[in-house]
C-alpha cells in the first residue's frame, strides 16, 4: 500500500495493523489500518490524498483540508455535524433519505468559490453511524454468525452505500459513538434484541461490536478502551472534546473516571486560555 498527499510520497508512522474481531470467522473480510505522515504542507492548504493498493483498489480523496497551528484562514471553516444514519430507514419510502449525505456534501461544494479555496474542513458524526441492531428479531444468533453480520453492516454503510460513503470520504472526520454502535438503549437489555437477554450474550455483543467501533470509527486499538473515553482537537482560538457517554455506561455511571478527568481536565485548559474557547 502506498500513500501520497498532493503527489508527495507519505512515510508511514504506525504499521499496518489487523484487527481481530472477535468470534468472527475465516470467512470475514480482514480489517486493518495504519498511519501516514507527510511533511511540507502548508497551513489550511487543501490536498488530494491517493490511496494505492494495487490490486486490492485505488481511492482518491481529493480538495481535503490541512488544519494548521497559525491564525484561521479569513474565509472561516465549514464543518458539517451529523448523527443517526440509518441506511435501512432511509431506504424507505422511495429512498430520498438515503442521499441525503452525498447530497450535503454536494451543497458545499457548489457554495465554494473553488475545489481547493474553501469546501468541506471537516465531520463530525455524533453517533449511531450504524445501527447495528436493526432490523428487530434478527440477533438470535451464535456469537460467530452474529460477528459476520455485524461486520457486514459497517462493510454495507462504509463501502457499499455510495451516499454515506461519499461524506466518509469528503473531509478529515471524527466520529462518537452512541447506543446503536451497540444495540438500542445499550448496554440495558432489550425485549427485541434475543441476544442482549442474558449477561453472556451482552457480553459477547460487546465485544464484536467494540472491536468493529475500534477499526472502522475510532482508527486505533492503542487503548485499554479505546474510543470510549476522550478524543480533543485544538485549532487557533478553540478546543474540541469528543467525550463518549456510552461505551463506559452503566446503571450507576455514564462514563469512566478517565473520561470524566479528562473533562475536568479539558474545562480547566479552556478556563486558563485568555482566547480559547471550548466546545464539548
Amino acid at each position: 500500500v502506498s500513500v501520497s498527499i498532493d503527489g508527495k510520497p507519505a512515510a508511514i508512522i504506525d504499521p499496518w495493523t489487523k484487527v481481530h474481531v472477535a468470534f468472527a470467522t475465516s470467512k470475514s473480510p480482514r480489517v486493518s489500518f495504519a498511519t501516514y505522515e507527510v511533511t511540507g504542507l502548508k497551513d489550511w492548504s487543501r490536498v488530494d490524498v491517493v490511496v494505492d493498493a494495487g490490486a486490492a483498489g485505488r481511492v482518491e480523496l481529493r480538495g481535503m483540508n490541512v488544519f494548521g497551528a497559525t491564525a484561521l484562514p479569513d474565509r472561516g471553516l465549514n464543518f458539517l455535524i451529523g448523527s443517526c444514519y440509518s441506511s435501512i430507514d432511509a431506504s424507505l419510502n422511495g429512498g430520498e433519505l438515503v442521499k441525503s449525505p452525498g447530497a450535503l456534501v454536494d451543497h458545499v461544494r457548489k457554495s465554494s468559490p473553488g475545489p481547493k479555496v474553501a469546501g468541506l474542513d471537516a465531520t463530525i458524526l455524533l453517533g449511531d453511524q450504524v445501527y447495528l441492531d436493526l432490523p428487530p428479531f434478527q440477533n438470535a444468533l451464535k456469537s460467530e454468525a452474529l460477528a459476520d453480520k455485524l461486520l457486514a453492516k459497517y462493510i454495507t454503510n462504509w463501502f457499499d452505500d455510495p451516499n454515506f460513503a461519499t461524506l466518509l470520504h469528503s473531509a478529515p472526520i471524527l466520529m462518537i459513538g452512541d447506543d446503536h454502535e451497540l444495540w438500542n438503549n445499550a448496554p440495558f437489555h432489550q425485549w427485541q434484541i434475543c441476544k442482549t437477554y442474558s449477561d453472556q450474550g451482552r457480553k459477547d455483543w460487546t465485544k464484536v461490536a467494540s472491536d468493529l467501533y475500534s477499526a472502522f470509527q475510532y482508527g486505533r486499538t492503542d487503548a485499554a478502551t479505546p474510543g470510549r473515553a476522550t478524543t480533543q482537537f485544538m485549532l487557533p482560538g478553540l478546543s474540541m472534546l469528543a467525550w463518549d457517554r456510552r461505551f463506559e455506561r452503566t446503571r450507576k455511571q455514564l462514563a469512566s473516571a478517565q473520561a470524566f478527568q479528562e473533562l475536568s481536565q479539558f474545562v480547566a485548559q479552556v478556563a486558563a486560555g485568555s482566547d480559547q474557547h471550548g466546545a464539548l
